[in-house]
């Protein structure tokens, strides 16, 4: 379930449409309304995000040795020196992911285990607009395994390295 932010009027009836106020509620396929009416909005903004990133930095629990149960692997599209990235899709709801597959093995080797859990940890609390979170964690013998939003269109940075710049 994603979870995202919905602004509404502060005071509804008497604000102007510009007047907004954040609330954390769970709403499926709603757009995010940016809009703020200046610098108080935007500070109580960042404190709502602050807020609900530490409430969900101090909650980990570990993840579940379930592997890619309950998904069909589809593709791999992505490959590196740490292990792979595979587009997955969900048997239950038929959403798709990018499932990050880590060998453990290659983070022991490297002594990387301090920054995969940092990794894990922030791509779990995170919560802001346009900014990728994970959807789930799971791990299984071999790998650690990262569920992230399949976002169809090919690294962002191949992207930039062939319009040069973002207009």
């Amino acid at each position: 379930m994603a979870h995202q932010m919905e602004l509404v009027p502060s005071n509804v009836g008497q604000a102007a449409e510009s007047e907004m106020k954040i609330i954390a509620v769970e709403k499926a396929n709603k757009p995010i309304n940016t809009r703020f009416s200046g610098k108080v909005d935007y500070d109580m903004v960042l404190v709502v995000f602050r807020d609900s990133f530490l409430k969900k930095w101090d909650k980990m629990t570990p993840s579940p040795d379930t592997g890619l149960q309950g998904f069909d692997e589809l593709a791999t599209i992505g490959a590196g020196s740490f292990g792979r990235v595979k587009l997955v899709r969900e048997k239950s709801t038929g959403n798709y992911y990018a499932a990050k597959l880590v060998l453990k093995e290659m983070i022991v080797k490297t002594k990387q285990v301090p920054h995969i859990f940092n990794e894990k940890r922030v791509l779990l609390s995170i919560d802001f607009p346009y900014v990728v979170m994970m959807d789930f964690c799971r791990k299984d013998f071999d790998h650690l395994i990262f569920g992230l939003p399949f976002i169809n269109g090919g690294e962002l940075f191949t992207y930039h390295r062939k319009v040069r710049k973002f207009s």
